[in-house]
């Protein structure tokens, strides 16, 4: 939900604060510029990961409208403002998942499982290609530590180890 002012478009506004959200995923699990001895080496969209629409669940958007006072129209910027909660509340959930407490972006699979290593030395590579094989092949609700819903991308990149998923 989101303070957008006065709504001149509602179909715009509800793509501008999808947009946000799904820019702050990004920048959370996947965006970032590689440099290897100064050369960049993810150049091209086709090497920078961004999420796309497969990467990302349904996207809820709460209009508030209370129209500004200070600008024309009574509106507000809007795409601004979503891309900050994503990475606090992604990192909020692989913690949870994992016990593992991250702190810079991207929270990338390989970030998470060499962080998940420090923590428990007993987690091999072997573990997380099991979990990822689990993801893409589980019928049904993945619930993890806790009883939390789970998506097969949580899963498959590595959010979780496949000891931890049952399946509903």
């Amino acid at each position: 939900f989101q303070d957008v002012g006065r709504v001149v478009n509602p179909t715009q506004v509800e793509g501008q604060m999808q947009g946000g959200v799904s820019q702050g995923a990004g920048w959370a699990l996947s965006e970032y510029y590689h440099y290897d001895k100064g050369a960049l080496r993810n150049p091209t969209f086709l090497d920078y990961r961004m999420p796309t629409a497969l990467d990302l669940p349904m996207i809820d958007c709460e209009i508030i409208e209370v129209p500004a006072t200070d600008g024309p129209y009574g509106v507000r910027g809007v795409g601004e403002v979503p891309i900050v909660p994503p990475p606090g509340a992604l990192a909020n959930a692989i913690y949870r998942a994992t016990g593992v407490r991250l702190y810079k972006l991207p929270m990338t699979p390989e970030a998470i499982f060499l962080a998940m290593k420090s923590k428990k030395k007993e987690l091999t590579c072997d573990e997380l290609a099991h979990a990822r094989n689990e993801a893409e092949k589980a019928p049904g609700v993945l619930r993890g530590p806790g009883g939390a819903n789970l998506t097969r991308a949580q899963v498959s990149r590595g959010v979780i180890l496949a000891s931890e998923v049952s399946r509903e």
